[in-house]
């Protein structure tokens, strides 16, 4: 079954309001991180001064999402408390974005694994999963590697994802939903978006099961966390909940296909944290066509090492015109563009779609292989083996820093280019860094 979408820029109207839309967050909420987060006597004051806490997170120093007293705004809110001398920061529960685009769904052949118009340009899935079974036995563990969709949910049932899901014990589920906006979490992560179905598909759809189409880490767990609503928007502090589930339920990568032009304190905290945790952080550059170092795009431009952003790149492997990119922030690029994956609208659906939301799953699941081959390796060796095994391309040059191309075959081969180093430890593949 062939559909086409068209999230790009949505804001869902039911879950925000045209005040939210046009300012870019949500009202009435801010996040917070005491400065102290042991400080026994803040919750008594925020009680007095007429704060809820609508959500708490203790790992990420005692964060707090508050509920403001009515009629107070936002900017008024930040100010007072700012003014207190007892948060780190105070800062809006900013609104994020699918980073995905319409396309045209008359192509229905996974080019981005093996299978392209251009030579070379697809990330040589087919010569990986050969070197996987037959060097690298210890890789058929996938199913030891838990993947995190922070993203709309995913389709539960689909015929090609439903045997990868992850499922929590004892409830049997598979996930948590953080949409509904006040500070509560349900157990059922459905998508209704169709946008985190087919990047779960791109991860991990069942391969060799004579069914539909294979994920690129054919077993590896899929984690269903769902905070974007079915127009592919989200709040900050919905995501942070997610990211707080990922760490306490053991995923090992989170997928991250989405973004905002906002810096948020708040979600950094989060990914610092899954760092300190040993989580990689796989983040899509955007979709504005511009040089991150200088419009930013987050979380992809937080300096922190456990994250891996990525631009898209097309079937004639070349920079997406849509891609950010920037060597100083982008790590390598990725298929993006006409990509067939798994979809929403039926348990047997596929559609294709283009967006680096595309491309950074297709490193989410190299790094599940990566991984299970090398389940010795520290989350920055993992990264170091990715990043040093790309293929080079033109197009790449300069616009990411390890100047070229997802290639999962090199990054699992046992020779001396994919070793655990850093790519450029000698020079010799040295990062050009721009802006």
């Amino acid at each position: 079954m062939l559909l086409t979408l068209t999230l790009q820029g949505a804001i869902d109207p039911d879950r925000f309001s045209p005040q939210e839309i046009a300012q870019g967050f949500v009202e009435g909420t801010v996040i917070a991180r005491p400065l102290n987060p042991d400080d026994s006597t803040i919750e008594d004051a925020e009680r007095r001064e007429g704060l809820q806490t609508r959500q708490r997170f203790r790992r990420f120093g005692n964060l707090r999402v508050l509920r403001l007293p009515a009629g107070e705004s936002v900017e008024q809110g930040i100010r007072r408390l700012r003014a207190t001398g007892r948060y780190a920061y105070v800062e809006p529960d900013r609104l994020v974005r699918a980073h995905v685009r319409p396309n045209d769904p008359s192509f229905s052949v996974q080019w981005a694994l093996d299978n392209s118009t251009t030579l070379g340009a697809d990330i040589h899935a087919v010569d990986a999963w050969d070197s996987l079974f037959s060097t690298l036995p210890s890789a058929t563990n996938q199913r030891d590697v838990i993947v995190a969709v922070v993203d709309s949910g995913i389709r539960q049932a689909h015929t090609d994802l439903q045997a990868n899901l992850w499922t929590q014990s004892p409830s049997g589920t598979h996930g948590i939903s953080a949409v509904k906006g006040n500070g509560t979490t349900t157990t059922d992560p459905e998508d209704d978006s169709g946008h985190g179905t087919h990047v779960a598909g791109i991860i991990g759809a069942r391969g060799n099961n004579s069914t539909g189409i294979s994920g690129v880490a054919w077993n590896t767990k899929l984690m269903a966390l769902k905070f974007l609503t079915s127009a592919g928007t989200g709040s900050t502090s919905d995501a942070i909940a997610c990211i707080n589930f990922a760490i306490t339920n053991g995923a090992h990568i989170i997928n991250a296909s989405f973004g905002s032009d906002r810096y948020s304190s708040g979600e950094f905290d989060a990914i610092k944290a899954a760092r300190d945790q040993g989580i990689i952080f796989v983040a899509s550059a955007g979709n504005d066509g511009v040089l991150a170092d200088v419009n930013e795009d987050y979380p992809s431009n937080y300096p922190l090492d456990n994250i891996v952003s990525v631009a898209a790149t097309t079937r004639t492997d070349a920079l997406a015109s849509y891609s950010n990119f920037g060597s100083g922030l982008v790590e390598l690029g990725a298929p993006g563009s006409e990509i067939y994956s798994t979809y929403h609208t039926s348990n047997d659906a596929y559609t294709n779609l283009s967006g680096t939301s595309m491309a950074a799953p297709h490193v989410s699941g190299a790094l599940a292989l990566l991984r299970a081959a090398f389940p010795s390796d520290s989350y920055r060796q993992l990264i170091n083996r990715l990043l040093r095994a790309t293929t080079k391309i033109s197009g790449l040059s300069g616009k990411v820093q390890s100047g070229g191309r997802l290639n999962l075959a090199q990054a699992l081969s046992s020779n001396t280019l994919a070793s655990n180093r850093p790519f450029n430890d000698t020079f010799a593949e040295r990062a050009f860094v721009s802006g």
